[in-house]
């Protein structure tokens, strides 16, 4: 039996060494092809969205008849809209969800998953909007990014959710949105201003982003977002609603194919009648996740590209910054002319009160006078003393990002 011993011990060490390496490919991350669909569903509470709760309860559905793995909306300003949009996807599998709905109207993100979410991390705008532009109501939603963790059989991939200030139109929130962008960039992290990680770092997760960025290929702050935190854009033809890539560390992100177009077409709805579910088309995506190194721009080159859109987001922000300044010494300036003016008026329709029974045409015009220059004084504390320090302090801190302070 004793020379049995060495025997057995000898064979011991045999399977071990054989087994390591099926050890070792088992830790290896597996292809999985992921499909995404990143959708603006326009959930405007208050009878602002037309036949909202509708069409949001024909949208669950036709999203899962999409057969996603994983979705992310934006603009499911209702709790109650969130909750039955989750009901409808996990129903069709995507049993895990985050809605940040916290907040008068919460963020308006929403993520459904096939698989496990974790360690959400939900970061606001600090410049939010304009808050007496009300037409423009993005001041009052609560608007930010949402970074998420989802445990696939690839391994852990980052998934970010986000919606940024609307264009309307015009160019006055481009500065502000170039603020958001930056935001978004921390948000990722490990690009930018800050020396990039190793993009072959092992234990450095794949990562996509969607949302609605109010922001075209061309434009400076997409630009800067893509520079600033590594991400590739498809070649399909996306406007504002986008999804990008980023590699990770052993496990690469390929695009397979892109529907830039679903669900565009009008849906029948509950109790009758077609609409189209949403003032945005919704975005599909397949994707592939697969063991293979990084494609990462040379070091030199990407340092050199964000430092170019970097240089134009200084200048951009620095004119901003400038005008509201302007803007906040003109508003103080009138705010001392106005209060004297409405001081003076007040003190004439009394006086002239005084001296007639009936207060007269010169009493009213004096009167009314003054009630307007204390609108105006109003408006003129308002931008001169709110508003300008607000929104150059915002553009301060995206300036310091910038490390242009």
């Amino acid at each position: 039996m004793r020379g049995l011993r060495p025997l057995a011990c000898l064979l011991f060490v045999v399977l071990v060494v054989a087994e390591a390496p099926v050890a070792a490919r088992a830790q290896e991350p597996r292809p999985l092809r992921l499909r995404v669909v990143s959708h603006n569903v326009w959930g405007l509470p208050w009878g602002i969205s037309r036949q909202r709760e509708e069409r949001l309860a024909a949208l669950g559905p036709a999203l899962a008849a999409l057969k996603p793995d994983v979705v992310a909306l934006q603009e499911v300003w209702v709790p109650a809209d969130g909750e039955r949009l989750a009901r409808d996807l996990a129903a069709a599998g995507l049993v895990h969800h985050r809605h940040v709905s916290e907040g008068l109207l919460g963020s308006g993100l929403l993520v459904a998953s096939r698989y496990p979410l974790q360690g959400a991390r939900f970061v606001e705008f600090y410049l939010a909007g304009k808050p007496h532009r009300v037409g423009h109501g993005d001041f009052y939603a609560r608007k930010g990014a949402l970074l998420l963790r989802l445990d696939t059989p690839a391994g852990p991939l980052l998934l970010a959710d986000t919606h940024w200030h609307a264009r309307y139109g015009t160019c006055e929130y481009e500065a502000l949105q170039v603020t958001q962008a930056l935001q978004v960039i921390d948000l990722l992290g490990d690009h930018g201003a800050r020396p990039p990680a190793r993009p072959d770092d092992p234990a450095r997760p794949p990562l996509v982003l969607c949302g609605d960025l109010n922001s075209e290929r061309g434009d400076l702050p997409f630009r800067l977002l893509c520079a600033g935190a590594a991400l590739r854009a498809p070649r399909a033809p996306l406007r504002i609603d986008w999804l990008l890539a980023r590699d990770g560390g052993r496990v690469r992100v390929d695009v397979l194919g892109v529907r830039p177009h679903a669900l565009s077409d009008p849906h029948p709805l509950p109790g009758g009648g077609r609409a189209r579910l949403s003032d945005h088309d919704a975005v599909v995506v397949d994707l592939r996740l697969a063991p293979g190194r990084p494609r990462a721009e040379p070091p030199e080159q990407a340092r050199e590209r964000w430092e170019a859109v970097s240089a134009e987001a200084i200048r951009l922000l620095e004119r901003e910054r400038a005008a509201v300044r302007d803007l906040q010494e003109r508003a103080l300036g009138r705010a001392v002319v106005l209060g004297l003016a409405s001081l003076l008026l007040f003190l004439g329709a009394r006086a002239w009160s005084r001296r007639k029974e009936k207060p007269g045409r010169l009493g009213c015009a004096l009167g009314g006078a003054s009630l307007l220059a204390l609108h105006l004084l109003a408006w003129a504390i308002y931008f001169g003393a709110l508003f300008a320090p607000y929104y150059a302090a915002g553009l301060a801190r995206g300036l310091a990002r910038l490390g242009a302070g």
